[in-house]
This record gives C-alpha cells, structure tokens and sequence, in this order.
C-alpha cells in the first residue's frame, strides 16, 4: 500500500468485511480513499432459531385457494349455487350466513392432515331470498346451495283519511309527499307491494280531465303494515314508522350440510363470475334484471 492508503486491519469474527475498490469516494478526511467498506453482520445463536421457527410456520403454512367453478342457476323454488370441491367430504366444509353474505370454506386432507383450503364469499339479496330456509349439500364433489325465493306479496291498498297528516319526527318515520290538486278521495288510489308504492289518480276540473300514474321506492327499513295515507288540500302523505335497527350476530349462521336436493332448473346456468361485483369478490344472488 502506498502512504496516501489509510491503513485497514481486519481480524476474524463473526463480521465479514469486504474491501472493493471504490473510485466515488476521491477523499477520506483529506487523504486519497480508493476503498470502500462493506461488512456483514451474522446472525446470533437467537436469530438462528428464530429463522428455524419461521422456516417451519412457512413448511406448516395451508395455501388457500379461491373457489373457480361457482355457477348461478335459476329454479322453480329460487336459486342454485353450485361449486366444485373434489375430494372434499362434507364434515370438512362449512356454509356461514351473516346478515345478506354467504360464505363457504373448505378443507382438503391427505393422511387427516389439511394440505388445502379454498373459500369463496357470496351476497344475497334479502328482499328476494328467504334467508332462513336455505340449504345446502355435498354430493359427488359438488356442492350446492338452495336459495328458496320469498312468496310472491300481495298489493296492500292503504287507505285514505280526508284529514291532516299527524306531526311527525323525520329521524323515526319516514314520509312522502305528493302534490295532486284537483285530485278527490274517490279518484285516487295507492297501494304498497314490497318496497314500491303505486299511484293512480284522475284529476277532473270544469271539463277537463287527466291520469297520473306514478311509482315510487320505499325504504327497507319502514314498517309496511304501519303505512297510512291522507289527502288534504290537494296534497297526498304517505306516512311510516322506521324499524329498530337491527343487530346482526357476529358469529353469523351455520348452514348445515344435508342431502343433495332435488330442484330442476328451469333456465340457463350463470356463470357467478360474470355478475361478479366488480369492486368486490361477491355474487349477488337472487336478484334479477329486467
């Protein structure tokens, strides 16, 4: 080495140095530097294990895979799901149903011991599928699920009170207006199905006349055999009482796994990714577009 060299003594330990030259660096504190310095730092005795240990969680770790194959079809009763889940048996797959989602997991064993897991979650809609009777079964490495549509609602026709509507709290009770001048109690009509509200009227002044027919959504969360209506002064009210909010349960339900059932489908199958949410890995079930 040269006198402008800056003197590096190296020793044996648990650090490995390494010298290369380095033609970036032009000065060490005044002096020529054409080295730099890189040292490595081994492990402790207390890393060791603990890479062992995370070695072992990574061999013991279970891959879960997406369930691929899930098909939407249409019955007489609702709907069915039906999955693919070879060589799964039924004690090992288990249906959750919380609030309007569904969601299946299931194990695959070699020797009792879990090699693979799959998962898939699915969304319902209430207002067409009758939660509480859904079932499910596992049958030749197919599982399907049966979502029982709702019976069809009959029309409530309300009835009208000539008379002014009572105060009411907009936070407890959900209201309407409509405003139908020339419109008398005998020429109007408002029924409530599910969540819409029908209106048929026949506005009759001097010697003209006229028909509005409107339609209208409702909320969820009103108590539809607590609706009532009244016309006063050419204004139509539509009063309701909100539900309490209910709490759905944590742990959500268990659908148990049962035998295959027997519905016929009577329209073709759809694929669930094609109605996927796309902001979402959910399949809306039971809902259908016009």
């Amino acid at each position: 080495r040269n006198q402008n060299t800056p003197h590096i003594q190296t020793h044996l330990s648990l650090k490995t140095m390494i010298v290369v030259p380095s033609p970036l660096f032009s000065s060490y504190m005044g002096s020529p530097t054409p080295f730099t310095v890189y040292r490595f730092h081994a492990p402790e005795s207390s890393s060791d294990e603990n890479t062992s240990e995370a070695r072992a969680k990574e061999e013991d770790a279970i891959p879960t895979y997406r369930i691929q194959n899930a098909n939407v079809t249409k019955t007489e009763q609702g709907f069915m799901l039906t999955m693919d889940l070879p060589g799964i048996k039924p004690e090992d797959v288990t249906v959750t149903l919380n609030d309007s989602d569904v969601k299946v997991v299931a194990a695959r064993k070699h020797n009792a011991k879990v090699v693979k897991q799959y998962q898939r979650e699915f969304t319902i809609d209430k207002k067409a599928i009758n939660s509480g009777e859904i079932t499910s079964a596992l049958e030749d490495g197919v599982l399907t699920i049966t979502f029982p549509k709702k019976p069809a609602a009959e029309p409530i026709e309300l009835e009208l009170l000539t008379m002014d509507p009572p105060a009411s709290d907009n936070d407890d009770t959900f209201r309407f207006d409509l405003e139908l001048p020339g419109v008398k109690k005998a020429d109007l009509k408002v029924s409530l199905k599910d969540d819409t509200l029908s209106i048929h009227a026949h506005r009759k002044v001097g010697s003209s006349s006229s028909v509005l027919k409107r339609r209208f959504t409702v909320p969820d969360e009103i108590e539809i055999e607590k609706v009532s209506a009244y016309l006063m002064d050419g204004i139509l009210t539509v009063l309701a009482p909100k539900k309490e909010p209910a709490t759905a349960e944590p742990t959500g339900r268990l659908i148990p796994i049962n035998e295959a059932p027997e519905a016929k489908p009577v329209a073709e199958t759809i694929e669930a990714d094609a109605v996927k949410n796309e902001e979402e890995d959910t399949v809306m079930i039971g809902h259908d577009e016009e």
